[in-house]
């Protein structure tokens, strides 16, 4: 009721003088109940919703720490060019061209080095080759 009276007073100058007070009145009172009643609902669905959804769980830690020392131990196993050009390029996000010149190589021999050693180590670390699943393999 205060809802209604609180809206019919900021709203006063939507009312037509003449017409039925009462029935302006009611009608603003219906619309207000119809909307805290969907509003209601929603909030009835949304915590259901979280009541059914599982409680997030984080990927265990251990299998990053693996994979990470099965990576350190196969970039070690590579011949040194290889690791090297690995190291420069992924690890240290060195661009291509500089370390073409600072190995006095040409680019194209840096980019193929990179090419194949991404190649030796996904299959020593067992990872698929990413070509595989691309559109254009099938």
């Amino acid at each position: 009721m205060q809802d209604c009276v609180e809206r019919a007073l900021k709203r006063s100058d939507q009312f037509e003088p003449g017409t039925n007070l009462r029935a302006w009145l009611m009608t603003m009172m219906r619309n207000i109940f119809l909307s805290r009643k969907r509003h209601e609902q929603v909030k009835r669905r949304y915590a259901e919703q979280q009541m059914q959804a599982p409680a997030p769980v984080q990927a265990p830690a251990q299998f990053i720490h693996v994979m990470l020392g099965e990576t350190s131990a196969a970039i070690a196993a590579l011949p040194e060019h290889e690791a090297e050009t690995i190291r420069s390029l992924v690890i240290e996000e060195q661009p291509h061209l500089a370390l073409a010149t600072s190995q006095n190589v040409p680019l194209g021999t840096i980019k193929s080095r990179l090419s194949r050693t991404h190649a030796k180590l996904r299959g020593t670390l067992g990872v698929p080759d990413e070509d595989a699943f691309s559109p254009r393999a099938a």
